[in-house]
C-alpha cells in the first residue's frame, strides 16, 4: 500500500486505509479515492452502485453489504462482494479518465441546477405536506 509505483484505486479509502494501518503501520501512496474525482466529472453520486449505474447503465449487487466482515473467514459471497467491489472501482476509475473532465463553468452549471433541482422537490414537498395537514384539519371539524 505505501508502493509509489502501484496505483491503488477504490471509493471511500480513508477508513479502509486507517483500518489497515491499525494492523501495519504505513504510509498510503499512489491512492486514488474515484469519489474525490467523481464529481470533476459532473456525477453527484457518489456511491459505487450510483457510480456505476450513471456511467454503465447497469446496477451491480451490493446485498453483501451489511453482513459480518469481523469473521476470520470470509463466506464466499462476501468475496464475491468484496472482488465485484474492487472490479467496478477499477472500471469506473478506466472510464473516467477515459472520459473529458468537466470544465468548472460546466460543473458549476450542474452544482447549480442540481441545487435548483433540489430546492424545487423541497419546496413541492412543503406544499404537498401542507396540503395534507389541511385535508386532515378539514376533516377533523
Amino acid at each position: 500500500m505505501a508502493d509509489e509505483n502501484i496505483k491503488k484505486i477504490g471509493l471511500s479509502l480513508r477508513d479502509d486505509l486507517n483500518g489497515l494501518n491499525k494492523h501495519h503501520k504505513f504510509k498510503p501512496a499512489n491512492c486514488i479515492d474515484i469519489q474525490t474525482i467523481a464529481q470533476s466529472y459532473g456525477i453527484l453520486e457518489l456511491g459505487l452502485q450510483k457510480i456505476y449505474a450513471i456511467l454503465f447503465g447497469k446496477k451491480i449487487s451490493k446485498s453483501q453489504r451489511l453482513t459480518n466482515w469481523e469473521n476470520p473467514e470470509l463466506t464466499e459471497q462476501q468475496q464475491r462482494y468484496a472482488a465485484t467491489d474492487a472490479w467496478a472501482s477499477l472500471q469506473i476509475y478506466l472510464q473516467l479518465i477515459s472520459e473529458k473532465k468537466l470544465t468548472k463553468k460546466q460543473l458549476d452549471k450542474i452544482l447549480l441546477e442540481n441545487a435548483l433541482e433540489q430546492r424545487e422537490l423541497r419546496e413541492q414537498q412543503a406544499l404537498k405536506n401542507q396540503q395534507t395537514n389541511s385535508t386532515v384539519t378539514d376533516s377533523n371539524l
